[in-house]
């Protein structure tokens, strides 16, 4: 058994021991400083507010105290949206001189130019984590139902060797779809 393992089987051993000694439900948690994933399980329909004081929380920095509704360190907005950056250019919505954005979005624009509208970037190998504008591919919008799952291949759960085929059905079946359109249409 694995590390991951161990620690979900300790949390759900704790949810159990804990779940007739507390309330039977409550609307709102707040917690100070303290990772209570068994909590979630013990109360799935409340609001769960994460709170942990930044590096620089003390005075006269009180502004960067956190709360967090996912939770903290690898389950928290802050790990989550890691990829994100701020950029030296002009915010369009508030006028402010910087903004947020998807790290993996604004390299690939800088190596390959802007994503044309309908189109979207794929994650190649799944960690989308993984900012290098090589392991993201511009794809067509309208690709994505069909590597989603639902209604086409698991794309970012199948094996590694599996991806590039999937990914190339995936684009020939909307070819295939764009060309009985465009013949219908005639």
């Amino acid at each position: 058994m694995n590390r991951v393992d161990l620690r979900l089987l300790y949390f759900d051993k704790l949810a159990e021991t804990l779940r007739d000694k507390l309330p039977t439900a409550v609307d709102c948690v707040l917690l100070w400083e303290t990772p209570v994933p068994y909590l979630r399980a013990i109360y799935p329909e409340a609001l769960i507010v994460s709170q942990m004081p930044g590096s620089f929380a003390r005075a006269p920095y009180p502004h960067t105290v956190v709360f967090d509704t996912l939770g903290l360190y690898r389950e928290g907005t802050m790990f989550t949206h890691a990829a994100d950056t701020i950029v030296d250019e002009e915010n369009p919505w508030t006028g402010a001189k910087t903004r947020s954005v998807h790290k993996h979005r604004w390299l690939w624009e800088k190596a390959n130019g802007p994503i044309p509208e309908g189109h979207v970037l794929k994650c190649l190998d799944g960690d989308k984590t993984n900012c290098d504008p090589s392991n993201w591919e511009l794809i067509s919008r309208e690709v994505v139902p069909h590597l989603s799952g639902r209604f086409g291949f698991a794309y970012d759960q199948a094996e590694p060797e599996v991806k590039p085929a999937m990914m190339a059905v995936a684009k020939l079946k909307h070819a295939v779809k764009q060309a009985r359109s465009k013949a219908r249409s005639a």
